[in-house]
């Protein structure tokens, strides 16, 4: 299991970096990381079969505030989804279908305790 540093930039890093290495596993094609627009980010962009995932990553390092998929609310969900409408229309891309999907990970004393993928958290 990976080990997880101090420094909060490099912990983002290296947790989206492992959620790709997990939705890999589970047949996800990777098609990008960190789409950056003006109204937000998107943590990792694949394709799951014929539809096209919008990926959030959460990651905490404890349980003390709840576990990492909960602090995933419908106005971050939203906000994903108008910078999604973004990706695609900078892409020239028609998916017929779209969802969000959440990848949990959760570290105690800098070890990976929990993964989890919740897959259609969203959908439009």
């Amino acid at each position: 299991m990976p080990k997880i540093s101090k420094d909060t930039r490099s912990i983002g890093f290296k947790g989206e970096k492992y959620a790709g290495i997990i939705l890999q596993e589970k047949g996800y094609k990777i098609l990008e990381y960190n789409f950056y627009t003006r109204l937000g980010e998107i943590d990792l962009i694949a394709e799951d079969n014929d539809t096209l995932v919008f990926v959030e990553v959460k990651l905490r390092r404890s349980k003390r505030f709840g576990m990492p998929e909960e602090s995933v609310t419908l106005k971050k969900l939203e906000k994903i989804k108008k910078t999604g409408q973004i990706y695609l229309k900078k892409n020239k891309l028609k998916y017929y279908k779209l969802r969000i999907d959440v990848v949990s990970l959760l570290f105690e004393k800098d070890e990976l305790v929990r993964e989890k993928l919740l897959k259609g958290v969203y959908l439009w």
